[in-house]
């Protein structure tokens, strides 16, 4: 308290949605995420400011110097998203903090490869577009049945609008909790369509389960509305 002066650091935190940088951000308070993001990319071969860096990474760059964020970082920073498959806004959200500052964050390659990317990218987000459409047309009804020490549980998949042998399913994810409003955890991925939950079961105990399918591309998953919610009590 009788301090008469402080040294204040600032430190980042990528997972902050409070600092999603756009192009011509330049509030003070923001001006160290916008400098650590490209200096970051500039590591990575992203990007380059300035002929002369030193200076643009401190706090007070010189005259002339990027206090904003740029039309330029803001292509730099697509294709990192590109590269790191992530959507490909040109801001930086929360996905892309994490991925920027991680030991796997992808680097720039040649323009040649990166065109490439770029198709392969573009390919993928038709993909995924094309299964959400049909994966938001589906309905999964899901049942259960109690005996001793067991919860069997089976479902099934339907649509209105689509012949369902047309739809590409990857698997199903199946939730399970002791509440219907809270707790769920993922129990089980699977490609069939019944189980039997016999891990963790307790007489007497209600169990719900919950359904929903998954079209994987990319590496990530594209899901189904969940299925009616189920309960038993375990025996």
């Amino acid at each position: 308290p009788k301090a008469t002066g402080y040294s204040i650091r600032f430190v980042l935190n990528p997972d902050s949605y409070k600092y999603y940088l756009s192009t011509g951000e330049s509030r003070s308070s923001r001006l160290p995420y916008i400098r650590a993001a490209a200096k970051r990319l500039n590591a990575l071969g992203y990007y380059n400011p300035s002929d002369s860096l030193s200076g643009y990474w401190d706090n007070q760059p010189a005259a002339g110097e990027e206090t904003s964020y740029t039309e330029a970082l803001a292509q730099a920073v697509t294709k990192f998203q590109v590269m790191n498959d992530i959507s490909n806004t040109g801001a930086i959200g929360s996905q892309t903090w994490s991925a920027l500052f991680n030991d796997s964050a992808k680097v720039m390659v040649s323009d040649a490869e990166y065109e490439q990317a770029l198709a392969d990218y573009e390919a993928r987000k038709t993909q995924r577009a094309e299964a959400k459409e049909q994966m938001d047309q589906l309905t999964i009804k899901a049942s259960s049945t109690a005996s001793k020490g067991a919860m069997n549980l089976t479902w099934s998949s339907s649509s209105a609008v689509l012949d369902i042998n047309s739809v590409q399913i990857d698997g199903y994810e199946l939730w399970k909790s002791t509440s219907k409003s809270s707790g769920w955890q993922l129990l089980k991925s699977t490609t069939g369509k019944k189980f039997k939950n016999t891990s963790n079961i307790k007489k007497g105990t209600r169990y719900y389960y919950k359904v929903r399918a998954y079209r994987e591309i990319g590496g990530q998953k594209i899901y189904s509305p969940w299925s009616n919610v189920t309960y038993k009590i375990a025996k």
